[in-house]
């Protein structure tokens, strides 16, 4: 290779390499096979600006001048970002003219950084923020020797109870490329979950159920990027392996694939958005798995916010056992009076035949989400939160149905509610009765929907019928 100023697009060297200068453009990147070598005699720059990062991976020997070697990453203003330290002994000026803060688990407190020697260590979150009035959009240059080998973040800590972080632990990606958050990571008494607020809402990744809100794809950490993990237990222990790093373009999450058996919520309205996912797994359990599911990070205030709820856990990723009904309660808040829009997407993930309603209770409304995607609703800060539930019914796991299946009437009961699915080709007469035999509510059925009835009797066990023309449909209930 030629000796002068060398810019790769998207290259791995096949050979062993001397170069004058080395400079990476934005969202070009460069990797070093295993048993090859590079040698950088003068400048190796990286450089990042809106379009996203550059990226370097060492697999094999990179030789360079650590004085003129550079990382940049591109800041937008007015909006906090979490980032990391990509170099060894990077200290906070680097951030001159830039707020920055770091947190601390035992307290739940953030400390803002005013010394110009406050030692950035590798592994380590801290947040920026870039004025407008100070530097607006702007590119924060890192100059030392890029981070390698597996890199243990500062000592985690546990604490839970009021006014603690209960686990809460801040960290970054260590490395100039990106990393992917997985089982090859050592970690123990964490969470499977990782988190990265974004100045509005957040983005979220569990690699046990492969599942994500936003946009981190398969858990990749962009490079320098900030990350919150949560401890579960005492002595919360992690590493960051440098096996585990990928090359991707995307610039830092900021303001501003599907799956089976998986539904994705997505909530706009007040130029804001929020999501949520419900899915499914075996292993999974009817409340919080540390393993599976994810906390709800609350929003921009104005945002509005939606998460289900398990006992007393608020969630953005709720992953559920299969069973045969499953209700999952949706809370709901807005910051601002308007018309609100929920989109549902991924409905097709699920076995044909599996029914999927999202029921909104200040309206007394059931939406077909396997027919209608879309449903736009008004909402105001003063409305109750508990608004929407989700219900899922489905036989036998989510095996494809037999055609009779298909057709069959699915009764079900929760709380004061009895619920009754019914297929369009199917008409007739909705029955309950109480355990002596008198009937209590009647009512005609609406063909393919899920039909609801409020029981005003006392709690105890009903027997609820579904008359089709040539066949009855019977199942006991319990309202409470």
């Amino acid at each position: 290779m030629s000796e002068g100023r060398t810019y790769y697009p998207e290259v791995n060297t096949g050979a062993n390499a001397n170069v004058k200068s080395l400079i990476l453009k934005p969202s070009t990147y460069l990797s070093v096979p295993t048993g090859k070598s590079l040698v950088v005699i003068n400048e190796l720059i990286l450089e990042s600006d809106a379009t996203g990062n550059s990226s370097i991976i060492d697999n094999g020997s990179l030789f360079y001048d650590n004085t003129k070697s550079a990382y940049q990453t591109y800041l937008t203003d007015d909006t906090w970002h979490l980032i990391s330290s990509p170099v060894t002994n990077a200290m906070s000026s680097v951030y001159l003219s830039i707020y920055l803060k770091y947190f601390t688990e035992t307290d739940s407190l953030w400390h803002y950084i005013t010394s110009v020697n406050h030692t950035l260590t590798p592994g380590q979150g801290f947040a920026d923020w870039a004025a407008s009035s100070l530097t607006g959009p702007t590119t924060v240059t890192y100059t030392g020797a890029f981070n390698t080998g597996d890199v243990t973040p500062p000592a985690l800590t546990y604490t839970p109870g009021a006014g603690t972080g209960d686990g809460w632990n801040l960290l970054g990606n260590p490395y100039p490329s990106a990393i992917e958050w997985n089982s090859n990571w050592t970690r123990t008494n964490i969470d499977a979950t990782i988190y990265v607020y974004n100045g509005d809402d957040g983005q979220y990744y569990n690699w046990n159920s492969n599942t994500n809100l936003g946009s981190m794809g398969n858990g990749e950490i962009p490079p320098a990027q900030g990350f919150w993990v949560k401890a579960n237990a005492t002595s919360p222990l992690i590493t960051i392996p440098q096996s585990e790093r990928v090359h991707t373009t995307k610039n830092f999450y900021k303001s501003s694939g599907s799956k089976a058996n998986v539904l994705n919520l997505a909530v706009s309205g007040n130029g804001y958005g929020d999501r949520m996912i419900v899915g499914f797994n075996n292993s999974a359990t009817e409340s919080f798995d540390s393993e599976f599911d994810a906390y709800k990070i609350p929003g921009n205030i104005e945002a509005p916010q939606m998460y289900a709820v398990e006992g007393d856990y608020s969630l953005s990723m709720d992953i559920l056992p299969i069973l045969e009904e499953v209700i999952v309660s949706v809370n709901f808040t807005v910051g601002a009076d308007g018309t609100y829009t929920i989109t549902a997407s991924d409905v097709e993930s699920f076995a044909g035949g599996t029914e999927i309603y999202l029921e909104d209770l200040a309206e007394d409304k059931m939406i077909n989400l396997n027919k209608t995607k879309v449903y736009e609703f008004v909402a105001t800060p003063l409305d109750d939160a508990d608004r929407f539930q989700l219900h899922f019914g489905f036989k036998s796991g989510f095996e494809e149905p037999e055609s009779n299946e298909l057709l069959s009437v699915k009764i079900y009961s929760v709380n004061k509610d009895v619920y009754v699915a019914v297929p369009e080709s199917i008409t007739g007469n909705i029955e309950v009765y109480d355990i002596m035999g008198q009937l209590v509510v009647e009512k005609s059925a609406i063909s393919g929907t899920l039909n609801k009835i409020r029981i005003h009797d006392n709690p105890g066990i009903y027997i609820v019928r579904m008359m089709d023309t040539d066949k009855v449909y019977s199942e006991k209930v319990y309202i409470k």
